[in-house]
């Protein structure tokens, strides 16, 4: 079988849950013996790409934070993308986000997408950023798609809400998996702080750190040897660093960068509690990373977040900054309790695998064949 995937996800990203899953994806299936992959990127910066020892695309890191160059890319790309459609040298296509460029020269060809949250149609409206014009493009792809993968039950009852015109039976819900470990990395010494509550990933949005942060505050001020690591994401904005000032605690928040996998998992299994905070997750990779580096959790009780989470997870209302507080409180001033946790933590995090993840997607590809 030979499956080809296309640039989308890896043009401009850098790293991120998306590229990640399909990262993780493609190499487990090139390894199979029945299986041949492709990955349709000429320029990626991805950091997880790299590690694909048949998809060699040229970096242009120097230009990396430049929105036109990524737009510049992204066309090469599509281009790229158009040709190997085009050639047809592959039984199923595998989009890997939602753009509609790909219609076309597909043809006849199967694809099969995957639907991982429904944020756009959800908050689109409140928040243009993240996509209001993707709801008008996912109704195309799905109606289109000989399958969908969901990546969490939530994510599949969210597109029979939103979008009722579609099949449900073409619906499979296929869990997400990581491979993140605790490996040699060491990290500077003075790096991190004895004592820490982690934030990790993008803040804005409907990710939700300015809400967490009324109630982590409070948390902090009662604790003077307490700080919050803030790990990826990128530097805090004016508007963030002035109202740490104003709490008067800008020397306890720190923002991390990471280099490696290892390094993440570090700074996952070394924090006293982790915190996910989103209004909207379609599966909540990093709760799954945090679980998997035994890190408690505390985890928003919406969307598929209890999923991963399971019985592992102290959970709170997401616009209640004193059931944030109470509830980072509880775990770290129980080590009782934080210790049940990451020993469930580890229990639960085994029920998700990328081989699980992979093997479940390659039976998708070939009942569309």
């Amino acid at each position: 079988m030979r499956i080809l995937y296309d640039h989308q996800a890896f043009t401009g990203s850098q790293h991120g849950g998306v590229s990640r899953y399909f990262f993780e994806l493609i190499q487990y299936l090139s390894l199979q013996s029945t299986v041949e992959v492709e990955v349709a990127a000429a320029f990626s910066n991805n950091e997880y790409l790299k590690n694909l020892r048949f998809a060699k695309p040229f970096s242009y890191q120097s230009l990396a934070n430049n929105g036109r160059a990524n737009q510049t890319f992204s066309m090469f790309n599509r281009l790229v993308s158009k040709s190997k459609i085009s050639a047809g040298n592959f039984d199923v296509f595998h989009p890997t986000y939602y753009h509609e460029y790909f219609l076309k020269p597909l043809k006849n060809k199967p694809f099969v997408i995957t639907f991982h949250d429904a944020s756009s149609e959800k908050m689109g409206k409140i928040y243009p950023e993240i996509g209001e014009h993707l709801p008008a493009q996912k109704a195309k792809l799905l109606a289109r798609a000989a399958a969908i993968i969901a990546v969490s039950e939530n994510s599949r009852r969210d597109i029979i809400k939103y979008f009722p015109e579609i099949d449900p039976e073409k619906i499979k819900v296929v869990y997400l998996g990581s491979t993140i470990e605790r490996g040699q990395a060491v990290l500077p010494k003075g790096k991190l702080p004895e004592r820490y509550v982690l934030f990790v990933g993008k803040r804005d949005f409907y990710k939700n750190f300015a809400g967490m942060w009324l109630g982590i505050a409070e948390v902090l001020r009662q604790d003077v040897s307490l700080h919050l690591i803030c790990a990826g994401g990128g530097a805090f904005t004016d508007q963030e660093q002035a109202t740490f000032v104003a709490a008067g605690l800008l020397q306890r928040v720190q923002q991390l960068r990471f280099e490696t996998d290892s390094e993440l998992a570090e700074i996952y299994a070394n924090a006293q509690v982790f915190v996910y905070p989103s209004l909207n997750e379609g599966f909540g990779f990093t709760a799954l990373e945090a679980l998997q580096c035994g890190c408690a959790c505390a985890l928003a009780n919406n969307s598929s977040l209890p999923e991963v989470g399971g019985e592992a997870a102290v959970y709170f209302d997401p616009n209640s900054p004193e059931e944030i507080r109470d509830a980072v409180a509880s775990v770290l001033y129980d080590d009782t309790l934080r210790t049940q946790m990451v020993q469930r933590g580890y229990q639960q995090a085994s029920q998700f695998s990328v081989r699980r993840n992979a093997l479940e997607t390659l039976s998708i590809y070939k009942s569309v064949i």
